[in-house]
This record gives structure tokens, C-alpha cells and sequence, in this order.
């Protein structure tokens, strides 16, 4: 009620009170008495309005010289809009006005900026990137995935992920890891890394730096011998006397020229597998006694190799200074890898080189297809189409002197039965030394032949080699059927040329049924023993494997321990498939190898 009695005072002060004239605001640019501006111009949107006053939220003005965000923007004029609130903005994110509620207000929509489009400040980890800041601003951004993980491909300082920040990436695998020697023999989108085909972005370490000489690679891949790049950042070992091949050196060190050395030491890397040069695996020295020929030198030049047995000792195939050869070619005995082969003899344009360099056996099967199988049998069948790349295939069953061989320089293996171990020199390579070996399982066979760096022929290799494009029944052809003539077998009452075929048990010298051959000069594909191949036995095999789709390029069923091996080879037609477990007396192999 007191504050009443005032209300009737206050209301004649303001109607009896004379409002004071506001001085003229002549717009000359000179600030006058009684002005508080004068810009020289006319315009009541700027800073100051036309009367020389400065503009101010509730002028009934709205400014237009400033940007959204700038102190003392305006939005709206209460005055002049019901929506607006008094500080001159309409309460509501992107009116370009920073009310309480709002971080930042900039008048826009575009989160990509220092305002985002909810009037909250732009910040690393709000999972937006900046686009409005160059690298080195401050709040410059290049990524912004919302997550405080340093190893996937963006540091939680948003900054993206590279090969040297010291942050080893977590989240990329390292691929294919395929051998290449350039980008383009690797599936995009994989390049050529270290030799291998590997994911551009993966990491196997990162130490932060760029030297290429440590633990760590300046591509970000773990230092390995042969990439090239010989370590300084390992210590060279103990250097204790130590004997090649025992244990006299601690963990973490081996035997190398007969001292310990670091197991990561290297003393060269070339960068390549070949161990005929200078560099050799393990990346150390190529050095006399270390089994591995080096090649390019002449007689005199430092580090020439005439031979290298693996060992420093006289009275072998190798001088202990592998300087000369003490065990000749032609003597009967293979000292692989040095001879190729060894059949007795220094002639060339017979089975081995007149060098013992180079084996004459393999023959070459080119590429191409043709009809696997006959007819709709129940094992044999059904004929399909098979298209097989070009290899070799020994010309030759594997004799007895040759198997000989082989178990002179690998004398852990079993004998077969009825071995003779102990023969004249001059029983070498002559009689029963020149037929096919029998009494060998499946598995010393394989062994035989990767002594030789070959492999046992795949069934479809065996056919294919057999029959030829045409797919003709026999090696020879359509016809005749086989006959001792053609195919060697033991003698038989049916034999049309029994003159022609084995008898009392024994089988024939290979190639002894030259007519039976294939196009490329290949015996005794048919006849003589059975052969194994590199193929698991599987009944009904081709119904599943044309079931995979046609045509078949390569076929091959991969060996598991408890199957039977499969067998070609029988007096017969040339697609019928046998199985065996055991060893026989009428069970032997050749080898193939691919090609290049």
C-alpha cells in the first residue's frame, strides 16, 4: 500500500519533466558536443546510427556491419520482432548470437568449422573433422574418429596415423604376404613391401624414426635378413670357439666360421635368396665349408670356389681349401648339389651331362587340355576336361644305381628289401643296377626326388603325359593293345611276343620297349613297375572334382596321413587308377618338376 501512494508522484514527474532537445547530429564526420559518433554518413545499421548515437541492442535498429559471432552481433530488434529476446537474438542455436545455454553460436549449420551446427566448440574426439584450419593452425584436424585408441589410423590427437609417429597401428593385417618383386604382381589393394605383397598401411613396428639400419625399418616393417639392409644396432656375440653344427654357443647366438655370434647379427644382406654369391643365407660371408658353391669367379680371384662340400676336410668329394674337386664326375657317385647327377660315365647326350652339371632326364610336358578319364566308369570315369601348365617329367623310371646314389648321401633311410648294400665300382651302373628300383614306399620316393629339388608327378601330370592332348588310351596311341613289344610285363601265357617279355621275376632296363613311348621320348609309362604320384587316393575323386566347375586346371588331391597313394602305370590302358600302401616288388616312381 506505501508503494502505491507513489505512483501518482511518479507518473506527473514523467508527464511534467520536459524531455531536453538532443543536439543536431549534422553527419560530418567530426564528433560533436552532445554527439556520442559521427561516421559522416547516413547509414543507422552501422555502428553509428544517423542521430550520432552508438548503435546498441534496443535501439530499434538491427546492425548489419557485424558477422555472426563478433561482439555485439544482432540477431533481431525486440522492437521491431516479438521473437526476439532482449539481448537482441532469437534464444535459439544459429541466430549467430552466444546465448547462456550455447558454447559458440556462428549462424551456420556447418559442423566442419570452430562452431559446430549445435553451438558446441569444435574438438578433437567430437568425431567431426575441422576443415577450416590448415596443418600447423592450432585446431588443425586431418582425422577425427571419436575414440581415444593411438592404434588404429587416427592418434587421439586427430591427427592421421604414419609410418614414424612411434605408434605401431593395430588395425591392419599384413596381407597376402605373397613374394613380388614390384606393385604389380600384387592384387590391388596391395603393394610390394619388403619382397611381399602386404597391406600400404600395416604396421609390424614403428620407432619413431627414419633409420633404416635398426630393429625397425623406415618402411615400418621388422628387420629381417635378406631385406636388404645390413643391422648395426646388434652387437656381434660373445666370439667364443665354437664347432658347426653342436651346441657350444649359448641361446640367442650361433656358429658362424667357428665363433658365437648374435643370432641377429648380420655381416652382409644382399637383399635376394641366392647362395652362390657373395652373401648367402643367414646373412653372412660365403665362405669355404659352408655348402654353398659360389659362382662368378675366376680361378685366383679372392673367395673362388671350385667345389664346397659343407665341411674344410681333405680325402672327400672336396678339398679342404675348395680349391679342387677330389671326387671326379663319372665316378657313380651324385655330390649334390655340386653334380646334378653322376651315371658313371663323362659322356654327354646320354641320361647326365658330360659335367655331372646337368641332368638329361626331365622332359618337357607343354601346357595344354584334354579329356581326363573314360567313358561313365565307376572310378575311372567320368571323362571330363582337364587343362594342365607346362612341366618336366623324368624320361626315366628311377633305376636301382640311381636310388643307390641317394642312399649313399642319405644313409638314415630304410633299404628296400632284398638291397645289396655293398657292389664292385665296376658293378656300377651295369646288370640289375640299371633296372627301375623296386621295395620303395611312397614317402621315400617323394624324399628321392626332392633330393633332387623334383617332386613325384601329380595323378593328373602322370595321365596327361600319358595320353597327350588327344587323350589316346595308350602313350603310343589308339593302337595296338599292349603287348610285351610296346609295354614291358612278365611273361605270360597270353603274350603274343613272348620273345620280347621279362621273365623270372625281373624287369627290364627303362626304355628297354622304346615303341611304347610317348610324342616327347617318355618310357615306360605303361609296363614295366607301377609308378607312385604325388596324389592321395580318393574313390570316385573326379566326381567331386568336377563338381568345383569346369574345366579343371591342375588337379590334385594334397596326400593325408592314412590314405593310400595312388598308382599309375599298369600293363593297361593309361587312365585306369590303382591305390597302394605298401611297398612291392612291382612298385616304383620317376620325378617331375614345374617349370619356371
Amino acid at each position: 500500500m506505501k508503494l502505491m501512494r507513489w505512483v501518482p508522484i511518479v507518473c506527473l514527474w514523467i508527464h511534467c519533466t520536459p524531455i531536453p532537445d538532443l543536439p543536431l547530429c549534422n553527419l560530418d564526420g567530426v564528433i560533436d558536443e552532445g554527439e556520442e559518433c559521427d561516421d559522416g554518413n547516413s547509414d543507422p545499421a552501422d555502428a553509428c546510427t544517423n542521430l550520432c548515437r552508438l548503435a546498441r541492442c534496443g535501439d530499434g535498429v538491427v546492425r548489419i556491419d557485424l558477422d555472426p559471432g563478433v561482439t555485439d552481433y544482432e540477431a533481431c530488434e525486440a522492437t521491431l520482432d516479438s521473437d526476439c529476446n532482449l539481448r537482441c537474438s532469437f534464444d535459439r542455436c544459429g541466430d549467430g548470437v552466444k546465448d547462456t545455454d550455447e558454447e559458440c553460436d556462428d549462424a551456420n549449420d556447418n559442423d566442419a568449422d570452430a562452431c559446430r551446427g549445435n553451438c558446441e566448440k569444435a574438438s578433437c574426439g567430437d568425431g567431426v573433422i575441422r576443415l577450416d584450419k590448415q596443418p600447423g593452425e592450432t585446431g588443425y584436424e586431418s582425422c577425427d574418429d571419436q575414440n581415444d585408441n593411438q592404434e588404429d589410423g587416427c592418434t587421439t590427437a586427430c591427427d592421421r596415423h604414419r609410418c614414424g609417429d612411434a605408434i605401431v597401428r593395430a588395425d591392419r593385417t599384413p596381407g597376402s604376404q605373397t613374394p613380388c618383386s614390384a606393385s604389380s604382381d600384387c592384387e590391388s589393394p596391395e603393394v610390394c613391401r619388403d619382397g611381399r605383397c602386404l597391406d600400404p598401411l600395416y604396421e609390424a613396428c614403428d620407432d619413431g624414426n627414419s633409420e633404416p639400419t635398426d630393429n625397425c625399418s623406415s618402411d615400418c616393417l621388422s628387420a629381417r635378413c635378406g631385406d636388404g639392409v645390413v643391422r648395426v644396432d646388434v652387437d656381434l656375440g660373445s666370439e667364443t670357439v665354437c664347432r658347426p653344427g653342436g651346441d657350444d654357443c649359448v641361446v640367442g647366438e650361433r656358429c658362424v666360421a667357428g665363433r658365437c655370434t648374435n643370432e641377429l647379427y648380420e655381416f652382409c644382406d644382399d637383399g635376394e635368396s641366392s647362395n652362390n654369391d657373395a652373401c648367402v643365407e643367414g646373412c653372412v660371408f660365403n665362405r669355404c665349408g659352408d655348402g654353398f658353391l659360389r659362382e662368378g669367379l675366376n680361378p685366383g680371384d679372392q673367395g673362388y670356389e671350385a667345389c664346397d662340400d659343407g665341411n674344410t676336410e681333405d680325402g672327400d668329394y672336396c678339398s679342404a681349401d675348395c680349391q679342387q674337386v677330389t671326387s671326379q664326375c663319372g665316378d657313380g657317385v651324385v655330390v649334390y648339389p655340386n653334380e646334378r647327377c653322376d651315371d658313371g660315365n663323362t659322356l654327354d647326350l646320354d641320361d647326365c651331362g658330360a659335367d655331372c652339371r646337368i641332368d638329361l632326364l626331365p622332359v618337357e610336358i607343354p601346357a595344354g587340355c584334354f579329356e581326363r578319364g573314360w567313358g561313365a566308369s565307376t572310378d575311372n570315369g567320368p571323362a571330363h576336361q582337364t587343362c594342365m601348365s607346362a612341366y618336366k617329367l623324368d624320361r626315366k623310371e628311377v633305376t636301382v644305381g640311381r636310388y643307390r646314389q641317394f642312399l649313399e648321401t642319405h644313409p638314415d633311410y630304410q633299404r628296400p628289401e632284398g638291397w645289396v648294400e655293398e657292389i664292385a665300382e665296376n658293378q656300377r651302373f651295369q646288370g640289375d643296377e640299371l633296372k627301375p628300383v623296386t621295395q620303395v614306399g611312397r614317402a621315400d620316393a617323394l624324399a628321392y626326388c626332392n633330393w633332387l629339388d623334383k617332386t613325384l608327378p601329380t595323378e593328373a601330370q602322370w595321365e596327361f603325359a600319358a595320353r597327350g592332348p588327344d587323350a589316346h588310351p595308350y602313350p603310343w596311341g589308339v593302337s595296338p593293345t599292349p603287348s610285351c613289344g610296346y609295354a614291358v610285363r612278365q611273361l605270360v601265357n597270353s603274350d603274343r611276343d613272348p620273345e620280347l617279355c621279362a621273365r623270372r621275376g625281373q624287369w627290364k632296363p627303362p626304355c628297354s620297349a622304346t615303341d611304347g613311348n610317348n610324342a616327347q621320348g617318355i618310357c615306360d609309362l605303361i609296363g614295366n613297375v607301377r609308378e607312385w604320384t604325388l596324389d592321395g587316393y580318393r574313390f570316385q575323386v573326379y566326381t567331386t572334382q568336377i563338381a568345383e566347375g569346369l574345366p579343371l586346371n591342375d588337379p590334385f588331391v594334397p596326400f593325408e596321413e592314412g590314405m593310400a597313394g595312388t598308382l599309375r602305370g599298369d600293363f593297361g590302358a593309361a587312365y585306369v587308377r590303382e591305390n597302394g600302401r605298401n611297398p612291392s616288388s612291382s612298385i616304383g616312381f620317376r620325378c617331375a618338376e614345374a617349370m619356371p
